[in-house]
């Protein structure tokens, strides 16, 4: 994450760079044991948030089927 992100930050490319991560995570996540990781806290609800710019309780509510109290 901190060579994805922080590495030559540029406000520009943030959201390009977001997705890679995404898409490389998700690589890791699907072959090994990293996919415990998710168990504890789910790194790609939390980038879908950033890109989706919505709170991460919600997009965690619409991942998993709970529907939000009004």
């Amino acid at each position: 994450m901190k060579t994805q992100l922080h590495k030559n930050f540029n406000p520009d490319l943030f959201n390009q760079n977001l997705l890679k991560l995404k898409l490389r995570l998700e690589k890791i996540i699907l072959t090994g044991y990293e996919r415990k990781t998710v168990e504890y806290f789910d790194f790609i609800a939390w980038i879908d948030s950033k890109l989706e710019r919505k709170s991460f309780a919600e997009v965690m509510k619409k991942k998993y089927h709970v529907p939000l109290l009004s």
